[in-house]
């Protein structure tokens, strides 16, 4: 607290005591700093004259009782503000300046004086008892003591102050006076500005910055004391300061208002920073405060006000709807995906649509990319579809990969108005698939004997082969074709099965190669290839390719004997077949079922039966191959 004499009382003062000739008075002024509100928990003493023994003390009782029945609430809260410890003082408050406080005004030295009583009834409001018309006007409480045998006068100027129209209001002790000369009177001075009530700070916009927050405050009780208003804002938990800490404050970061005769309300900017010189942020709680800045005339001591209620705000985003994607099956390219959402919310500015290959990105990600790499959708309410056209591209690679799963993400822009941030939803991932690649093999047939491994395919590696479980090749009767919806049911015996290598497919085939009608490839039929492509899909996708050229076996009638050299000969009968060689000759004997699986494999020498009991009836590939020659005939075991 600042104790002073004379020399900083106003000129106000000088007045008074010069009009009545009093100039050896000798008035003493304590500033209270910062201001003291009186509490349960803390009352206040004041010992005007220092001399250790306390002249008035104030302090506040409370009652507070609550239910709850019938789903309803009901309670109250009572408050008693007063002094207490008195010799005497005034029976009734001063509001104003100027008045004289001596032996000519009423005096009470009943021993509590009660400043303020009322009820706060829930859920029904207010009751005030005592004290109403003195709520937030600053007043100055008389008082005579003793020093000695001496007769003495003084004041507390106070205020019995709400902060909210809907609360109990709190004591507030500014500064107090005495005369320290015997059964002189004393003026009522207001040595410092008037404060302003009232104090709110409000979160009123969504742009996610100090704009959003609003502060509002009534305007002092006396402007004329004032020559500006100093607003700042006091961040989290941090201190609120004292008056002397206030007037420090560099300019930068308090706003200024000169008084107009109005209430005040304001909006802060994007810029605003708090008593700390940072810039005001979401998430943070903040008070604000007005300092009132004393005109140098009427008022030389500045006054602090309470502070506001605690007030923050958010970040809001634009609303992103829920998306999904789909894939039209049909094509090899970006058009193949659509997007298809429902705005339900406004506040966003605009929609942009990307397709990714990745579900990871952040908006700082997307947003810097250019227009080539999305589509705009429309922010219309309702049910709305996005389609990406051929040529735009899609993030992180140049084009669309058959079986890679890609994503769907909404990019909102906010309006600003209802919004502040973009926000970015991502769909479920969906791979993209189509039925057929307008690529064909390469077949050529390099040689006359007539068997598979006549036949050589070429074909260029998938370019997602990390994508693809394996390759298969159908090898279908010309004229019947292959569609794609039909792949999935051939069995496993009814396409040959290619590994992936991370090259191209180079290769002859082998001997056992089958059509899909489980016949080995044989002289006579014409034939073409399709390569199919099995994704590493759930569930499993597959891709056909266009069919290669059409191609035959050269050496003719397969089902009947076949007999390229006349040394070796291949005889079928109802109950087994021969195998005609040489007496010195060998071959290797090796009989298949018509899926492809070796039943049986042997050495023969010279004329050899096989007999038929060996075997269940059906029908069976029989080939015979020696170093030089290889014959294969169907053999049909059981035949009447």
């Amino acid at each position: 607290m600042k104790r002073n004499k004379l020399a900083s009382y106003s000129s106000a003062a000088f007045g008074f005591l010069l009009l009545h000739k009093e100039a050896e008075a000798q008035v003493i002024y304590t500033d209270v700093d910062p201001d003291a509100y009186v509490s349960v928990l803390d009352p206040m003493e004041i010992d005007l004259n220092a001399d250790g023994i306390p002249e008035i003390t104030f302090n506040q009782w409370s009652f507070f009782t609550f239910s709850s029945f019938g789903g309803g609430s009901w309670g109250y809260r009572i408050r008693n503000i007063k002094a207490t410890n008195f010799e005497s003082v005034a029976v009734n408050l001063i509001h104003t300046s100027g008045s004289e406080i001596n032996s000519g005004i009423s005096f009470t030295d009943y021993f509590v004086r009660s400043l303020f009583y009322g009820t706060s009834f829930i859920p029904f409001g207010i009751d005030t008892s005592i004290g109403s018309e003195d709520i937030n006007l600053e007043s100055f409480l008389g008082i005579r003591f003793h020093i000695g045998t001496e007769t003495h006068y003084g004041w507390v100027r106070l205020s019995v102050e709400k902060s909210d129209p809907n609360e109990l209001p709190l004591l507030r002790i500014l500064d107090y006076a005495y005369n320290a000369t015997p059964d002189e009177g004393i003026l009522t001075v207001q040595n410092s500005a008037s404060i302003p009530h009232y104090v709110v700070l409000s979160d009123i916009a969504n742009t996610g910055t100090g704009a959003d927050l609003q502060f509002s405050f009534e305007k002092a009780m006396d402007e004329s004391r004032v020559s500006a208003y100093h607003i700042f804002f006091v961040p989290g938990i941090t201190p609120l300061p004292t008056i002397a800490e206030a007037e420090s404050l560099a300019p930068d970061r308090y706003i200024e208002v000169t008084p107009s005769g109005e209430n005040i309300t304001l909006s802060c900017t994007e810029s605003t920073v708090d008593i700390n010189g940072d810039i005001l942020v979401p998430g943070t709680s903040y008070r604000a405060m007005v300092l009132s800045m004393a005109d140098g005339v009427l008022a030389s001591v500045n006054a602090l006000s309470n502070a506001s209620n605690f007030a923050s705000f958010v970040e809001v985003a634009a609303p992103t709807p829920e998306a999904t994607l789909f894939v039209d099956h049909i094509h090899a390219d970006i058009s193949a995906f659509s997007v298809r959402y429902e705005n339900v919310e406004t506040g966003a500015d605009s929609i942009q649509v990307y397709i990714c290959d990745d579900n990871t990105f952040s908006v700082s990600d997307l947003q810097i990319l250019d227009a080539a790499y999305f589509s705009y959708g429309s922010v219309e309410p309702g049910i709305q579809w996005a389609f990406p056209e051929v040529g735009d591209q899609i993030y992180a690679v140049d084009e669309a990969k058959l079986f890679n799963t890609y994503y769907g993400a909404l990019l909102s822009s906010p309006d600003e108005l209802n919004c502040s941030l973009p926000s970015l939803v991502f769909t479920e991932g969906a791979p993209l698939l189509y039925p057929y690649i307008n690529v064909a093999p390469d077949v050529w047939v390099s040689d006359s004997t007539g068997h598979p491994t006549d036949v050589h395919v070429h074909f260029p590696m998938f370019n997602n082969e990390a994508m693809l479980d394996e390759y298969q090749f159908a090898f279908v009767p010309d004229g019947e074709g292959l569609l794609q919806e039909d792949v999935a049911s051939l069995t496993v015996y009814q396409v040959m099965h290619i590994e992936k290598s991370g090259t191209d497919i180079d290769m002859y085939l082998p001997n056992n190669a089958r059509d899909t009608h489980l016949t080995v490839l044989h002289p006579g039929p014409v034939y073409n290839l399709y390569v199919i492509l099995k994704g590493d899909t759930d569930p499993v996708y597959y891709t056909v390719s266009d069919p290669s050229v059409t191609f035959s076996l050269s050496d003719p009638d397969v089902m009947s004997v076949e007999q390229p050299e006349e040394n070796i000969s291949l005889i079928f009968s109802s109950d087994g077949f021969f195998v005609h060689m040489q007496a010195d000759q060998m071959a290797n004997l090796s009989v298949f079922t018509l899926s492809g699986e070796l039943l049986r494999h042997e050495n023969l020498k010279g004329t050899s039966h096989i007999s038929g009991a060996d075997f269940p009836s059906g029908m069976y590939l029989v080939q015979v191959r020696t170093g030089r020659e290889c014959i294969t005939g169907k053999w049909i075991n059981g035949l009447p």
